[in-house]
């Protein structure tokens, strides 16, 4: 399995290291789907948790920065989180989304008997003259008013959206604005 201390990498910033994925996970994705039933893909995050528990256990907070998608690692790993931060731009698909994820988690939770990990929304990419009340209400009726974060992200031109590189991820603005976001998101939490 996957000892979690080969693939650390410290950074140049104080207490953070980080394990850099890219295109290679869907490979293992189209791998895990050849060799594992259903059940099994599912665990798959129990069984290397399991393995580097000291590992993950030496850090205050493992943050995992996933693309949206629920391919067999992204849940796998959902479904052994304490938290889980869901950026939704303000729109139908994400919002319609957000209603998949939530099934999804509460379905295998039940199936596997887990805990369902808290969930925290981030409206995100809000434009001015959007009316966020819609969305707050949307997200009221299908009772995610408690999941909601005070953190609101509008939309803004000097940071455009941008397909992220892993390899230039230091020096990405983007990526640092981001990481902004999750700061102010655990100064929430605690």
């Amino acid at each position: 399995m996957v000892d979690l201390k080969k693939l650390i990498q410290t950074t140049n910033t104080r207490n953070v290291d980080i394990i850099i994925g890219n295109h290679e996970l869907n490979k293992a994705s189209e791998l895990i789907n050849s060799l594992f039933n259903e059940k099994d893909r599912n665990l798959i995050a129990t069984d290397i948790f399991k393995l580097n528990e000291d590992t993950l256990n030496s850090y205050d907070y493992v943050l995992l920065d996933y693309p949206p998608t629920i391919q067999e690692l992204a849940i796998s790993f959902l479904l052994i989180s304490d938290l889980i931060v869901s950026p939704v731009s303000s729109g139908n698909a994400g919002c319609k989304g957000l209603l998949d994820l939530r099934n999804l988690l509460n379905k295998l939770c039940r199936e596997y008997n887990f805990n369902v990990p808290s969930l925290k929304v981030i409206i995100n990419d809000v434009n001015e003259n959007e009316n966020l009340d819609n969305i707050k209400n949307w997200l009221k009726n299908e009772n995610f008013e408690k999941n909601v974060s005070d953190i609101i992200i509008k939309k803004s031109e000097i940071f455009p959206r941008t397909e992220n590189s892993f390899i230039s991820i230091w020096d990405n603005n983007v990526y640092w604005r981001q990481k902004q976001a999750y700061e102010e998101l655990i100064k929430e939490i605690k």
